[in-house]
């Protein structure tokens, strides 16, 4: 037969007398409260009434149950956030073990602490993450494990900043863009905020994605262009942040959409050597890393553009349009026929290169004049390395495709 543990309960708010004390009750050959404090003498005699605690049991404050001698095997402290290091360190120090309430502290470096204390002195620490068990983070653990989203929460939880200064800058955010990327650039923690914000705003978002008849996978797939960005953040700077924010606030917005493959952003082209002075509306198109740039996977994702941006998101188009290193003339000469790359530039009308250095960031990860700095590690960044060393360069081609796409 299992040990009935005795319960000294510090704060009887509703996580404390509605929440954890009935376990009592429900289990009552395995926990009996004998101790309660609370500064509202009204709660005290409620719960000392529903579960016997004598009246020399009975505190007004945390503190004063604890300067007792020790009254129980497990404290439950369930008081205010800022309240509980305090409580913690002295419980500890008198023997009990604990069962605390989240957060364990509004500080970082107060949970650090009482971690530290617990192992010295060999307290066993428990902290109520109750949630977890609910149909709903159910859910989002799902979505973690299988990929869909792999943001770390302790990167987020970096640039956490108060409610009130996170309203002002959605407020910017919703009525002046440019503003709003100045007053993140002003941030001490500017990587760090700007996923925080990022996170909490794209999952606030997820209603008007449903409203308007998007489904689940597209949200998500849309939303995982944030994971893309924080590894080049965390490799650039060290950071696990949001160093191009002005990119990845657009699905926030509702303003691009990844779909299958590759990512669609409604958009207007005046581009002169393509039809001068003329201001199209197009889908420009997107390709992001991380997956191999297999053709049909390609022809797919424009088949479902064209329905999407006909039933779902009305948007009329003349075309689609691209600007990319992977659509640079260059190629040819660095590259074989049967390459994924050269059959995915095929599907386009190549009709101008810009003189940029994109292919040089996205295949070795920087860009230096040091070209013999450059990595090795695959035949790409062989081929394009040794090309670079005899003066050529690979810039930016400009492709279009009419709008019932590719062949």
């Amino acid at each position: 037969m299992k040990k009935q543990v005795t319960v000294a309960l510090a704060g009887l708010g509703s996580r404390g007398k509605d929440t954890y004390a009935p376990a009592a009750k429900l289990f009552p050959d395995r926990m009996k409260i004998v101790a309660i404090a609370d500064i509202d003498p009204a709660k005290v005699k409620e719960v000392a009434d529903d579960y016997d605690v004598p009246d020399e049991s009975c505190f007004t404050s945390a503190e004063e149950m604890i300067s007792q001698p020790k009254l129980a095997d497990v404290m439950f402290i369930t008081t205010q956030d800022q309240q509980h290091v305090g409580q913690a360190i002295k419980a500890m120090e008198k023997g009990y073990d604990l069962l605390m309430e989240k957060p364990i502290s509004p500080d970082l470096n107060e949970c650090r602490e009482i971690i530290r204390i617990a192992k010295k002195l060999n307290r066993t620490v428990v902290i109520c993450h109750v949630l977890r068990y609910t149909p709903f983070y159910q859910e989002v653990k799902r979505i973690l494990k299988s990929g869909q989203i792999g943001l770390p929460f302790e990167a987020a939880e970096a640039g956490r900043i108060p409610g009130e200064k996170e309203a002002q800058l959605r407020k910017l955010f919703e009525e002046d863009e440019p503003s709003f990327y100045q007053a993140l650039q002003k941030e001490k923690t500017e990587y760090q905020t700007a996923l925080y914000l990022y996170m909490k705003w794209g999952a606030e978002s997820y209603p008007s994605y449903k409203e308007a008849g998007i489904s689940d996978r597209i949200y998500y797939d849309t939303f995982r262009d944030m994971e893309i960005w924080c590894r080049h953040c965390l490799k650039e700077t060290g950071i696990p942040g949001m160093k191009q924010y002005q990119w990845t606030s657009l699905p926030i917005k509702r303003k691009i959409y990844r779909l299958g493959r590759l990512q669609y952003e409604p958009s207007r082209l005046k581009d002169e050597n393509w039809e001068e002075g003329k201001e199209i509306p197009v889908l420009e198109v997107h390709i992001p890393e991380g997956e191999p740039l297999d053709v049909q996977a390609v022809k797919d994702s424009f088949k479902e553009a064209a329905g999407f941006f006909e039933e779902v998101v009305s948007y009329k188009y003349d075309g689609f349009h691209c600007e990319s290193w992977l659509l640079s003339p260059q190629l040819h000469n660095l590259l074989s026929k049967q390459s994924n790359i050269l059959r995915f530039q095929d599907l386009f009308f190549v009709y101008n290169e810009i003189p940029a250095r994109q292919a040089e960031e996205r295949v070795f990860g920087k860009v230096t004049d040091r070209i013999e700095e450059y990595p090795e590690d695959t035949s790409l960044q062989r081929a394009l390395k040794a090309y670079l060393q005899k003066g050529n360069k690979v810039g930016m081609g400009c492709g279009f495709i009419p709008p019932e796409g590719p062949d």
